[in-house]
């Protein structure tokens, strides 16, 4: 049976007095609420999410939303064309803090593994491998030993950041198997007006992981947290704010996600499913295994 780690979490009011304020209202929130929203990111994700909060909405909608990566077929991304897979961290692979994959997704994790290869999964941190907290590449070092996937070492934090720089971290592998890749490599190039628009953004952060991933060119996942237990205020403060506006847009402004052009849903679901999403049949049968 299935597991998830007890979770704890802070709201801002659901009343209905919140769909007669208005955005530009919002975005002069109280300045204790941003002041813990720039604890946990920097000062240009905060001039990234006040601009989509008024005007570019869609770069917070994930392609795909789900309750955790083992709702997701690895094979069928492959067989559609995507050529890695990038994830977040903490609360998408790990409990907060911890190097090792939570226990519930490690068979998720192996089928990933199996359909893209180790050299074309990794993780994207804020913490391990950012330049800036991580300059010697030391945490990054040990959590791919613990994770047997590589760390990508980049110089700015989520939302900030190129995308550009993921994808020459990706492709600078100098062993053997990057010689086996080069075609993939060279279709990326020809085929794609992003170099990162085969790439795969999975995490749990709508105003970090999916809006890097999307404003990147990427097909954004965002899977739910499992243990918010261990997070600090300033994160669950910046949920609240995250979990009032993606409300907002997607029930008020009926915001969708910016187009993808590998994007697929199922035709025969009056929800539009994606078709990356492992069938009812298939969770039930991996659940009570």
């Amino acid at each position: 049976m299935k597991t998830r780690a007890t979770t704890t979490t802070t709201t801002i009011s659901d009343s209905s007095d919140d769909d007669d304020v208005n955005d530009d209202a919002m975005v002069a929130m109280k300045p204790s609420l941003l002041g813990k929203l720039g604890q946990s990111m920097n000062v240009a994700g905060i001039s990234l999410f006040l601009k989509l909060a008024v005007s570019d909405a869609s770069l917070a909608i994930p392609h795909i939303d789900c309750e955790s990566i083992q709702d997701i077929d690895w094979f069928k991304l492959k067989k559609a064309g995507f050529t890695a897979v990038i994830f977040d961290k903490d609360n998408t692979l790990t409990i907060p803090y911890a190097a090792e994959v939570y226990p519930p997704l490690r068979e998720s994790m192996k089928e990933c593994k199996q359909a893209f290869g180790n050299e074309r999964v990794c993780v994207y941190s804020n913490s391990a491998g950012l330049i800036q907290y991580d300059p010697d590449g030391i945490e990054a070092a040990q959590l791919e030993k613990e994770l047997g996937i590589r760390v990508a070492r980049h110089k700015e934090k989520k939302p900030s950041g190129s995308g550009t720089e993921l994808a020459e971290f990706l492709n600078s592998n100098s062993s053997e198997k990057e010689k086996n890749r080069k075609s993939t490599t060279k279709d990326e190039e020809e085929n794609t007006t992003s170099p990162c628009e085969k790439f795969v953004f999975v995490g749990d952060r709508y105003l970090t992981d999916v809006v890097f991933g999307n404003k990147s060119g990427m097909f954004t996942i965002r899977v739910a947290p499992f243990d918010v237990s261990h997070e600090s205020k300033a994160i669950a403060a910046a949920r609240s704010i995250e979990s009032y506006f993606l409300r907002r847009w997607r029930t008020k402004n009926k915001t969708k996600a910016t187009p993808h052009a590998l994007d697929e849903k199922r035709k025969d679901d009056e929800e539009e499913s994606s078709v990356y999403l492992k069938t009812n049949a298939a969770r039930s049968w991996r659940e009570e295994r």
